[in-house]
């Protein structure tokens, strides 16, 4: 590894993430007179988050006091930032709401008239319209006459290219060093110094490492990418794929049919028009399909285009874009610190983090506040309302331990229209559907690991356990405390057997779920000198000894250990590992030498599609499938959202499949069950099986079988 600087060259501020807070974070620190390092993943000023396009609103109507309140205060250091650079960074010409009084205020921004009480409060300037005069005044027509309007004419457009380009500048002017194409992959406390961060990464496929004395996370949508190989532990999160569409405009005065000046920043002669909802919503960015939008985004825009604006040809958009708009529960910020507990033993308040909520227009506030959080300790800007433990309704918790696990939403439909000054937005009184599509990719994904506990006493047995002749299920909720087992000469661990040699059942394996506490482990891990044994690791990391050599397996990592190898394990890391145990006594072939020990990693193995399926289904094979020294196979299966499985699979092997990610209906004999991630499903020979992976995401599974070998006669 690449050392980026010593321990004598401690940073005082890394800071995660190039986007527009991240750089406003590193402005202020820089600007403070602090060290610091801003690290992007991509290339500054990129769109593959939420900061592309040409321009964003800045408004003050809020409905929550808290968020006016924190609007009102932004002004002043959007006022501060701008006499700093020189250049003027938001076109302001008003803000007018117009649509249905009567909505409620499930709209990302709140209830139409929700806003008048902290207009007044605060003594700011607006005006109210009726549908008549939105239609004497702006190019509308066709509006409820139900429908009014709220105009506040301190609000406008934020001109998103020029400020990224000018905190950039900024930072840099003040001090702050940057890299970018540099994707961090851990952060750890520093063993000597647990005041002392490491951040590794990778930079132009090196790998690097930085030392720092407070993080700040500005990852937006791809924070869990950090949190999760960090700490363990991810954001519920709910992604938008939010989508923006420009429409060609009658030629007019200034280019626009609209009485005042366009964006001089803007192409001339169209309009920005946009739904402030997504149809199709994710839980994780690899998931996006940029390249694609969904025609119901596009259509309901076109709709409303057609009805109600008048100068605007809908029939074809001049152009589409996207972008990642990154919700948690309540579709407020979270900023606040990683809590102590998971940070390792690295030291409280050392890492700030940033994400969610729609933030453009409080970007030099969260900036301010970032750096004071990782400067001071603290920030007024850190309201109870973004903390990131605060109170949800359940299963909306926005810290999860299991990071795969995402929530649900509902939305409303808002229109966005950046036509020019003024902005003008329509509230829809109609709501969408939100669908959750995967990118057939073939990125690697987490892995569910079970973490024991047991049941409340109030909980009703609902569970999907079943076992029958030709098959059994067991579902995650059965892997609780009271069904672990221990093993002799294995410290600090426990372990469920999910399965074990049945008679007249599966026959050929056994299969554990392993669970080694730091410091644990086996000097004599493996007992029985005919066994072969396949390790899986799902979280944290182990070592495995092999004839004196350590071999480190972290999340994805895979071994295969032939008969008499005499391997021993140890958790060194400071965290929980689990891992799955496959166990097959080996059958020896006279005159055929045994597969030799190998060590390899999931993400390092190119899935191999099967035919004529598009890459719909897919498997990472560890094995070559000619090489029959080997008489089991552990692979991983993957399907794309929407693969199948299109016959009944019948053959002579044994299976053993536990479902790593996602979840399926899945043809169990002449049962369909439905299974998700953390359920294993254990086949006889000859059992039937066909599946169906219906998405949100992709589907995975570990799976055994075994191969290669004549089946045995009887005597």
């Amino acid at each position: 590894m690449a050392y980026s600087n010593s321990n004598s060259d401690v940073f005082d501020v890394v800071v995660i993430g190039g986007g527009p807070v991240g750089l406003a974070a590193g402005y202020e620190v820089a600007k403070a007179g602090s060290k610091v390092m801003i690290l992007e993943q991509n290339n500054f000023f990129n769109q593959a988050g939420s900061s592309g396009d040409l321009a964003r609103m800045f408004r003050t109507m809020y409905t929550e006091e808290f968020m006016a309140k924190l609007a009102i205060e932004a002004m002043k250091h959007w006022d501060a930032l701008e006499k700093d650079a020189g250049v003027s960074l938001r076109w302001m010409g008003g803000l007018l709401n117009f649509g249905d009084k009567d909505m409620g205020g499930d709209t990302p921004e709140g209830s139409l008239l929700g806003p008048k009480a902290n207009l007044d409060k605060f003594g700011m300037s607006y005006k109210e319209l009726t549908a008549e005069q939105i239609e004497e005044q702006y190019p509308f027509k066709n509006l409820d006459p139900k429908w009014i309007g709220l105009f506040a004419p301190d609000n406008g457009v934020i001109n998103v290219q020029l400020l990224l380009r000018t905190l950039y500048g900024l930072a840099k002017d003040y001090g702050a060093q940057a890299k970018q194409h540099t994707q961090v992959k851990q952060l750890r406390p520093l063993d000597s110094d647990k005041s002392i961060w490491e951040v590794h990464a990778m930079a132009h496929d090196k790998e690097v490492k930085y030392l720092t004395k407070k993080i700040i996370i500005t990852s937006g949508a791809y924070v869990n990418h950090v949190l999760k190989p960090s700490f363990s532990i991810g954001l519920r999160l709910e992604i938008w794929e939010m989508v923006a569409t420009y429409f060609n405009t009658n030629p007019g005065p200034n280019g626009t049919i609209f009485p005042t000046k366009s964006l001089p920043w803007g192409p001339p002669n169209v309009v920005r028009i946009a739904v402030d909802a997504a149809t199709r919503t994710i839980d994780d960015p690899s998931q996006r399909q940029a390249n694609v939008f969904d025609p119901r985004d596009i259509q309901d825009t076109q709709d409303f285009v057609r009805d109600h604006v008048v100068g605007v040809d809908a029939t074809v958009p001049a152009s589409t874009v996207s972008c990642l708009q990154t919700n948690v529960f309540d579709n407020m910020f979270v900023l606040d610190f990683i809590p102590e507990k998971y940070l390792q033993g690295g030291a409280e308040k050392s890492i700030a983090i940033f994400t969610a909520g729609w933030a453009m227009k409080f970007v030099p506030t969260l900036g301010k506040a970032l750096a004071e959080m990782a400067l001071t300790g603290k920030s007024d800007y850190k309201l109870d309302e973004f903390s990131i433990t605060r109170p949800a309704p359940e299963g909306k918790e926005i810290i999860v331990e299991d990071p795969r696990t995402s929530g649900s939403y509902s939305s409303a439909i808002r229109m966005l229209v950046f036509l020019t000054n003024p902005i003008l937005r329509a509230t829809l009184p109609k709501s969408i559907a939100n669908l959750k599509m995967g990118g057939n990719d073939n990125t690697v994904g987490a892995y569910y690991a079970p973490k024991g506990g047991l049941p409340p006493q109030t909980q009703l047995l609902t569970d999907r356990a079943m076992f029958t002749e030709s098959y059994a299920v067991i579902p995650k909720g059965c892997f609780s405390d009271i069904v672990t087992s221990f093993l002799p000469f294995w410290e600090q661990t426990r372990l469920w057997v999910i399965a074990r040699p049945l008679s007249g059942f599966a026959e050929t394996f056994s299969q554990y779920i392993m669970e080694v506490q730091p410091g644990g482990g086996s000097d004599r891990a493996e007992m029985d000198d005919t066994a072969e044994g396949v390790l899986f690791v799902v979280e944290g990391e182990i070592t495995v000894t092999l004839a004196g050599e350590p071999h480190t397996l972290s999340s994805g990592g895979y071994a295969f250990l032939p008969p008499k190898s005499g391997w021993t394990l140890r958790n060194n890391s400071s965290q929980p590992a689990r891992f799955h145990w496959v166990r097959k006594a080996y059958e020896s072939v006279p005159g055929l030498d045994a597969p030799e020990a190998f060590f390899a990693n999931e993400k390092d193995i190119e899935p191999r599609e099967m035919p004529d399926t598009n890459g719909a289904w897919a498997t990472t094979r560890f094995v070559d499938p000619t090489d029959v020294r080997h008489d089991m196979h552990v692979n991983i299966v993957t399907f794309q959202p929407g693969g199948i499985i299109p016959f009944a699979e019948t053959h002579v092997m044994e299976h053993g499949l536990y479902v790593l990610e996602g979840k399926a209906v899945y043809r169990l004999n002449q049962d369909w069950v439905e299974v998700e991630a953390g359920d294993f499903m254990w086949l006889r020979a000859f059992c039937p099986q066909a599946c169906y992976a219906g998405g949100p995401g992709k589907f995975r599974y570990l799976l055994y079988k075994d191969v290669n070998r004549h089946a045995k006669l009887s005597r």
